[in-house]
């Protein structure tokens, strides 16, 4: 008896293994979904087309507004780098700067023109801020940002600007940067639900929230809190630095000082 001819779709399957266990992961999806807002696209011109530069945070403190990023992602470009504005249209991040180049930050107080500009962005607050104690041995970070390596060009003058979020297991190293363990088949999280996450490129400047936990359990009633600002992947060592808030809240405050 002849078999039927069958045609068999080739299809590709992932398996992912989530650091933390399943309640605990919702529990971190919604919190951190919840401040992600707070996260802006950079974006510059590149041969003639628009990119993604980086990323960037709104934060409020002490009474001053601020958009805060990564120092190299300003420096890697000739031109002005821009962000999106409550229109849609892109406004030029110039001006004065107040910049750590130890610690690679740059933050720009914003002036009126500029909040207003930004109306559409979830500012965090103070309370959104860790402290020492949100930072313990061993804790759980979420990298929020928007991966170069997502974007798509449609024309010369479009761009598609996806947000990503890369969650894992993060400490303090001795030097006070942040280091958060990042390996691609764990801790994604994207606007179709989890998956691998893109290579990190363009998420410089972005924010790492931090949840304390316990084993592989996120201790529960408690909020996302800005841990810091991603600053670089390490590829070789599957780990992404960033810079401590406790050294960010030191520049806005010398910022603040400044402008008076």
């Amino acid at each position: 008896m002849d078999k039927p001819n069958r045609r068999y779709a080739r299809t590709k399957s992932f398996t992912f293994k989530f650091p933390i266990d399943r309640n605990s992961r919702a529990v971190v999806d919604a919190e951190v979904r919840r401040v992600s807002q707070s996260v802006v696209p950079l974006v510059a011109e590149e041969k003639g087309r628009p990119c993604v530069a980086g990323s960037a945070v709104a934060i409020r403190f002490r009474g001053a507004s601020f958009l805060v990023t990564a120092e190299h992602v300003l420096e890697r470009f000739d031109g002005a780098v821009g962000y999106f504005a409550f229109d849609g249209w892109t406004r030029p991040l110039a001006g004065e700067f107040h910049v750590s180049e130890l610690d690679d930050l740059a933050i720009k107080l914003l002036p009126d023109k500029d909040v207003e500009s930004l109306r559409h962005v979830n500012f965090l607050d103070e309370d959104d801020l860790a402290q020492p104690e949100d930072l313990g041995d061993i804790f759980y970070a979420s990298i929020v940002g928007y991966p170069s390596s997502a974007a798509k060009r449609h024309d010369r003058i479009s761009l598609e600007t996806p947000l990503e979020i890369m969650s894992h297991f993060g400490e303090v190293e001795p030097n006070g940067r942040l280091s958060i363990a990042f390996n691609k088949k764990e801790g994604g999280l994207g606007s179709e639900g989890h998956t691998i996450p893109k290579d990190p490129f363009g998420k410089s400047g972005g924010a790492i929230f931090s949840m304390r936990s316990s084993g592989r359990v996120v201790l529960p009633g408690q909020s996302a809190k800005l841990a810091g600002i991603a600053l670089e992947w390490r590829k070789p060592e599957k780990r992404i630095v960033g810079a401590n808030v406790l050294i960010l809240k030191k520049l806005m405050v010398g910022a603040i000082a400044g402008s008076r």
